[in-house]
């Protein structure tokens, strides 16, 4: 079984709790190739960003695997904050577009780094696996059988939240540049308020949507705006999903009519996503940065540019990550 494995993130002090969950992964799915872009540390010093990024390099290609590791460049951060910026802006700015938006952004260029490979080797990986070092990475039966499944089909693909996901060689290429569809479809974009998200709402394969656990044990059915009538009812439950997948006029009702009042998200559940939007019509809705919101308009949306997500096979969520208040101070903490 060939995996290809792209890791991503802020190039930080790797510590031995790091390095241990990482390697244990990476030993457990056999041989593999490890494609890591990592973003240096404002704060940090030539010979210090050296020396992590040796130390990444090291934690991914423990136990016999391969890794190609290098930092993300300023040109590449400028295109990128491109994407982001206002419509009212004229000059980039790295600030328009947050880390969590970024790392979009960052498993694109480290998949491209895996097609290189591939078209230099003359051997195609059979699955695909998403990583986040800063993140406890474990190891379970599970976890295996999810990757030999997605080793083993052309449409597997499993997700965790916005920032892990397992996926056959045939179904990556559209998982990880999700961030072109998100540009194609504006989601990136300040001063259009909701607008290109409730658009996108027009566009989303809703049978697939249906049959995804993933989006409704994470954040992108919470997170998504809502005709506020629905509130009540359940929001984007599984009952609403399937109803919209075999008609979708209720859905257009809700988008066409002008004065229909509209929720960033369902309740209290995305407090951060409420106050940024806030509340109003159709067409003065504010602008949300959630990023399984982008992620799963970017996956399930049909004329996206990078098509419609293709049938999947047997579920689409995975659990390989642990994380919560007190691993993620302990992140915060280091530094290079």
């Amino acid at each position: 079984m060939r995996v290809g494995v792209i890791a991503i993130g802020l190039l930080q002090n790797i510590d031995k709790r790091d390095h241990d969950h990482a390697s244990a992964l990476v030993n457990a799915i056999g041989p593999s190739h490890c494609f890591g872009i990592f973003e240096k540390q404002a704060a940090s010093s030539e010979n210090c960003t050296t020396a992590a990024l040796e130390r990444a390099r090291g934690m991914l290609s423990s136990g016999g695997g391969t890794a190609e590791v290098r930092l993300v460049t300023p040109a590449e951060l400028q295109a990128a904050s491109r994407s982001c910026r206002s419509v009212t802006s004229t000059a980039p700015n790295p600030q328009y577009c947050p880390g969590f938006l970024l790392q979009f952004h960052k498993v694109a260029l480290a998949f491209r780094m895996l097609q290189r490979a591939e078209a230099r080797d003359g051997v195609r990986f059979e699955a695909v696996m998403r990583l986040r070092t800063d993140l406890t990475l474990l190891v379970s039966k599970h976890l295996l059988e999810q990757v030999a499944l997605a080793a083993a089909t052309s449409s597997s693909l499993m997700l965790q939240h916005d920032f892990v996901w397992i996926a056959s060689r045939g179904i990556a290429d559209h998982v990880a540049n999700a961030w072109g569809t998100m540009e194609r479809l504006s989601l990136l974009r300040r001063g259009l308020g909701a607008s290109p998200t409730l658009a996108a709402l027009r566009q989303l394969d809703w049978t697939a949507l249906s049959h995804s656990c993933w989006v409704h044990q994470g954040n992108f059915g919470r997170c998504l705006p809502l005709p506020a009538d629905w509130e009540k009812s359940g929001g984007w439950n599984a009952h609403r999903v399937a109803q919209i997948a075999r008609n979708a006029s209720v859905l257009e009702a809700a988008l066409d009519e002008d004065s229909r009042v509209w929720l960033g998200a369902h309740g209290a559940l995305c407090p951060h996503v409420r106050r940024a939007a806030g509340i109003g019509t159709a067409r003065t809705l504010g602008h949300s940065d959630e990023p399984e919101v982008k992620l799963g308009l970017a996956l399930y949306s049909r004329p996206g540019g990078a098509g419609p997500m293709p049938p999947l096979h047997g579920d689409n969520c995975t659990n390989f990550v642990r994380y919560g208040p007190d691993h993620q101070k302990a992140s915060s903490r280091r530094t290079c």
